[in-house]
């Protein structure tokens, strides 16, 4: 387990708030050197603490629609799940994959243009995969509430919408998938990659963020990494006559650096990042109880993000 300490946190924090901004800037913001800002992020980067650098990317308004795949198997081998895994990292509609202790094995998140096309598309993954899935669930998900990870430094953190109602906006979308996945890439690496010169792109950046097809740069984490955990966290609502109250109360706890809503099973579901299975039972407990008339149930299952297209913030 890697040790982060005041600056490392620090360096974090920033990231997750805009994984996009300039080393001089990240200096600045940590007053320590570039220099030591790329050492310690170069640290970081091969401990496996930081995964990636990706675009905050409302997929609504490049013209489509977020399902999340819960599937459960059975008579499946590890290496068998290796492998269905390798195959759905093929399709371009896949653009996250988690692995799920407890209740599921695995769950897709795909985007497609319509309700057709997720029929299809699970139609193909059922003809070939039947036998192994013993029970799968379909949830659709809009919005997603993102916010940086406050528990690392302890910033103010700022909240990103994700999938509110927009038009489709006309873009290319190889320039977005390209620039999402790796957003501290140089221009001119981008450039070569999209085939544009690099004044283009800048612009491309710049169009995309004005018309907040891109939301925000966060830093993709592995918490395992440095002695922490990911768990959905879902609710069944009773009523929603306090739910603006509590979403509110569930937006200011640090660990929680993410709010869906969503349609299939429950209402509502929350990403947090704590240390232990223990500090997470504490925090819905008291969640549950400052909301008892409003909750029916609840459900948590620890996660881990084996693939991600940079798409669905992760």
């Amino acid at each position: 387990m890697v040790l982060l300490d005041t600056f490392d946190k620090k360096l974090l924090q920033e990231l997750d708030s805009d994984a996009s901004q300039p080393l001089h800037q990240l200096a600045k913001k940590i007053r320590r050197s570039k220099q030591f800002v790329s050492f310690r992020l170069k640290r970081l980067e091969e401990e496996k603490v930081i995964l990636g650098y990706t675009a905050l990317v409302d997929i609504l308004a490049l013209g489509y629609f977020p399902f999340r795949v819960s599937i459960d198997f059975e008579r499946m081998t590890e290496q068998d799940k290796d492998k269905f895994v390798q195959a759905m990292k093929k399709h371009n509609q896949v653009v996250q994959i988690t692995l799920i202790r407890e209740r599921w094995d695995l769950a897709l998140f795909i985007i497609v243009k319509d309700v057709q096309e997720f029929r299809e598309f699970w139609d193909a993954i059922l003809f070939t995969y039947r036998p192994f899935i013993k029970a799968h669930v379909v949830s659709i998900y809009a919005p997603l509430h993102n916010f940086p990870k406050t528990f690392l430094a302890g910033q103010q953190r700022k909240e990103r919408i994700l999938g509110s109602r927009k038009e489709p906006k006309v873009v290319e979308e190889a320039f977005v998938r390209t620039y999402a996945k790796n957003v501290r890439q140089t221009i001119v690496e981008l450039s070569q990659k999209v085939h544009k010169n690099p004044k283009t792109a800048i612009k491309m950046i710049d169009v995309l963020e004005k018309e907040e097809v891109i939301v925000g740069y966060q830093v993709h984490l592995n918490p395992l990494a440095f002695g922490y955990k990911s768990y959905f966290v879902s609710f069944l609502l009773r009523e929603g006559k306090h739910s603006q109250e509590l979403f509110a109360y569930c937006k200011s706890i640090p660990e929680v650096y993410q709010i869906n809503r969503i349609i299939g099973g429950d209402d509502l579901e929350l990403l947090f990042m704590v240390e232990t299975r223990q500090s997470l039972l504490q925090l819905v407990d008291k969640i549950k109880e400052k909301f008892r008339q409003s909750i029916v149930d609840d459900t948590s299952f620890e996660f881990t993000t084996v693939y991600s297209q940079g798409i669905i913030p992760v």
